[in-house]
């Protein structure tokens, strides 16, 4: 992968503009930067509060799905060890969301109290050369996606490791409390059906007025299926990563509270696992359990040290699942033991029972669509009532039961002020489908005008078939007659997709759709030869007098 030396990570930087702020938000001071965005310290004027605000600071699509996602796959989830995102914007020209502001450490400096002295004693350990079947050439960057995480301060290529820290400054007492708190925030992130995969303590900051455990940067998060991560991405922290996500395999929370291993690895030891050059470490996670923090450092306690090797286990199955690490840490203060999430994955087997008569309705509605014509159906009741359960559990039987139906799946949120918010998601999910096809499957659906749909959607410019399509030209285009190219777009790719496979489109929480969403998805069912697809959408009742979409 390609490194930046310091001379050209300062002209990079400094070739990125820096944000202005809007008429909303007043840019105070900027926080920090990385590759993909930079966080700047701002004032709300609507909240009248300070804000962390993050910026995308490149603009090609790929880099836009994942900051989307970053903010979309826990904004709806509160709670004490999460970071608490506030609102995603676009103004056009820029992308940004805000956030909580977390005035705090990172986790291994908040547990051993002084960073700055050495130990004087080395702690000698064998180091493993790489294992001939670990194919090195997977460990590069591939376009702009975001892929490794290999910080020079997590490299370690001698023999000899000494402690950065003397023992004598770790609160063991803190430390398990303090890990209790990650625990209980972790298995939030689990019970939400999501993966962190990127877990270290950077990404964990810990507050000094009241040492709360603040759990952030959710930019490779995933979803909690059998098949996650099995995918061309490899992204990740190479020190913290589990052995399965080092080698593409499918990532479960057992990957989790492996990457919760080696913090507490580091902790405990002041040393990595597994040390020496990037594809050394990888292919020692593939073979080897590393020796248990006992045998480095005589005086660590037994439980914790019995725990960090039990996190690093190779089989993930032998790794202790979230309740269980939360109880193993008994002297944690008896708070962070309760109340701990159930895992989306240990409530899958549950059976949905009490509303067959609605999902009969939903399945004779797809039926309907093989004559021809859109069918749409409304769900909607108060709060709380189970719509959007009711039609997710729908759409996962229809896709375990009919490979033939492409199920594409977005939400509307409320904290968003993005363009076409109620179709924003949907596609995103459409990018996601069209890239998983081959080429030559793709470019069969790709619509004449596709770039002007691009232009309303930029993340589809990540699907090669998009790129490469034989495109007219805009040049000249005012924006009413872009808006209406792109709407025909969309409504010819859909019915070049349905004509293929039985689509449905599910949007939940249409209420805080805007007029511009109405006008697009009026575009894509009007008579006559619309796309003869299954359109779901679920609303609040109560929200109907205020919804400017509901009421179009």
């Amino acid at each position: 992968m390609r490194h930046l030396n310091p001379v050209d990570r300062q002209e990079h930087e400094s070739s990125q503009e820096e944000f202005p702020g809007t008429d909303r938000f007043s840019i105070l001071s900027r926080l920090g930067a990385g590759a993909f965005g930079a966080v700047y310290r701002a004032y709300d004027r609507e909240r009248d509060t300070i804000v962390a605000l993050k910026v995308l600071r490149q603009k090609d699509p790929t880099a836009l799905y994942y900051f989307k996602q970053e903010f979309r796959t826990l904004s709806g989830v509160i709670h004490p060890n999460l970071v608490t995102l506030y609102n995603l914007m676009s103004n056009g020209e820029d992308w940004f969301f805000t956030m909580e502001l977390v005035d705090g450490i990172d986790f291994l400096a908040y547990v051993r109290e002084d960073t700055n002295k050495q130990e004087d004693a080395p702690i000698t350990r064998p180091k493993i050369s790489t294992a001939p079947d670990l194919d090195t050439d997977e460990v590069k960057e591939k376009d702009q996606t975001p892929t490794l995480r290999y910080e020079e301060s997590d490299k370690f290529n001698s023999d000899t490791v000494r402690l950065p820290l003397p023992l004598s400054a770790i609160n063991f007492d803190l430390l398990r409390a303090s890990l209790a708190q990650l625990g209980r925030g972790i298995c939030a992130i689990h019970a939400a059906g999501k993966l962190h995969c990127d877990l270290k303590p950077s990404n964990v900051l810990v507050t000094k007025s009241e040492g709360r455990v603040v759990i952030l940067d959710f930019g490779l998060i995933t979803d909690l299926t059998p098949h996650a991560l099995q995918t061309t991405l490899f992204a990740g922290t190479p020190v913290y990563m589990s052995p399965e996500h080092a080698a593409r395999l499918p990532v479960s929370e057992a990957s989790d509270w492996y990457s919760v291993g080696v913090m507490l690895y580091k902790a405990l030891t002041g040393s990595l696992p597994f040390d020496g050059h990037i594809h050394d470490v990888l292919s020692a996670k593939q073979h080897h359990e590393p020796r248990p923090p006992q045998e480095l450092v005589s005086n660590i306690p037994e439980d914790l040290s019995t725990l960090c090797s039990d996190l690093l286990r190779l089989d993930p199955k032998s790794r202790p699942t979230g309740s269980e690490f939360v109880r193993r840490l008994k002297h944690a203060d008896p708070e962070t033991t309760a109340q701990i999430p159930v895992s989306a994955s240990s409530i899958d087997s549950v059976p949905f029972v009490g509303r067959e008569r609605h999902l009969g309705e939903l399945s004779q509605a797809l039926r309907a669509t093989q004559a021809g014509e859109p069918v749409i159906v409304l769900v909607h009741g108060v709060s709380g009532m189970g719509k959007s359960t009711l039609v997710r559990h729908f759409l996962e039987i229809i896709e375990r039961n009919d490979p033939e139906v492409v199920v594409l799946a977005g939400r509307c949120y409320e904290q968003e002020s993005v363009p076409y918010k109620a179709l924003d998601s949907l596609v995103d999910a459409l990018s996601r489908y069209l890239g998983s096809l081959s080429l030559l499957d793709a470019e069969s659906l790709i619509p004449r005008d596709v770039l002007a749909l691009a232009r309303l959607f930029p993340v589809l410019r990540q699907v090669e078939a998009v790129v490469r399509a034989r495109l007219r030209t805009l040049d000249g285009l005012d924006l009413q007659e872009l808006r209406r190219r792109g709407f025909s777009a969309l409504r010819e790719l859909l019915s070049r997709l349905s004509d293929r496979k039985r689509v449905v489109l599910f949007i939940d929480d249409l209420q805080w759709g805007d007029i511009d969403s109405a006008a697009l998805l009026s575009e894509i069912l009007r008579p006559p030869d619309s796309p003869a697809l299954l359109l779901i959408g679920t609303y609040r009742s109560d929200e109907i007098e205020t919804s400017s979409m509901l009421q179009t």
